[in-house]
């Protein structure tokens, strides 16, 4: 079955962002960002404003990577942040 060439490109896009998002949480270990943040560098430090394709798609990349536990995400003050855990040896 044929697919459509934007959500091909789309999944393509979002392996890239994956792998941006968990660079920035990785640099910033033990501190905790909310979407706006990790939004803000990677459009700014990562020229990747195009590619996002709005918050509903980076919070859905945000779940998937919480979902296959390569990042954590809490919920405080009403704000969802999300971190790569500092774990001490």
């Amino acid at each position: 079955m044929p697919k459509v060439l934007n959500e091909l490109i789309k999944y393509e896009n979002s392996m890239d962002i994956k792998n941006k998002i968990c660079q920035i949480l990785e640099e910033n270990k033990g501190k905790a960002l909310v979407l706006d943040e990790i939004e803000f560098i990677l459009m700014g430090e990562y020229n990747l404003g195009i590619n996002i394709g709005g918050k509903l798609f980076l919070y859905t990349i945000l779940r998937d990577l919480v979902n296959q536990n390569k990042i954590e995400s809490i919920i405080s003050k009403g704000k969802e942040y999300f971190y790569i855990e500092n774990k001490h040896a």
